[in-house]
């Protein structure tokens, strides 16, 4: 998943881990990279339960905060065309709540990325239907390591 128009441009401030935000209509997904920022895996999953962006914006910072991170990668779910729907505006009003309480925040296009989630997760053997958390989770993983690998974080090739 390239970095397509209508992203934010990443603002590398060196090595250090990152927060990945996927901003669902009911869950978010959120992962975390290693401290040298080379490695995404699954943090944890939240219910939104009706939350406003700005509470929910406070308590990604707070998960942020707790585990020492100051830099954050919300996926931004544009159009296939690369233009911004309804899922995007959103995203990018999330974000905008964010960054008045972290450090960083970066958007990164996410197109397919659940879906992406959702085959990987089908060919290793687990029911994604049962699974919903773990798919946000796996989709949170996929946009935070696009970012280190473009980043230039990762050794991957």
């Amino acid at each position: 998943m390239p970095n397509w128009p209508g992203s934010r441009p990443r603002r590398s401030s060196g090595r250090g881990a990152w927060l990945g935000v996927d901003l669902g209509e009911k869950r978010v997904g959120l992962a975390q990279s290693d401290p040298d920022g080379k490695l995404a895996t699954p943090l944890t999953t939240l219910q939104r339960n009706g939350q406003s962006l700005k509470d929910l914006a406070a308590r990604v910072a707070e998960i942020a905060t707790e585990q020492g991170i100051s830099r954050v990668v919300v996926g931004l779910p544009l159009n296939m065309d690369g233009t911004d729907g309804v899922k995007a505006r959103e995203a990018r009003h999330f974000a905008e709540h964010l960054e008045a309480l972290v450090p960083e925040v970066v958007l990164q296009d996410e197109r397919l990325s659940s879906m992406l989630a959702n085959w990987q997760l089908r060919d290793a053997g687990l029911n994604t239907r049962r699974g919903r958390r773990v798919v946000d989770e796996a989709a949170a993983v996929l946009i935070l390591q696009v970012v280190l690998d473009l980043d230039g974080h990762s050794d991957a090739p």
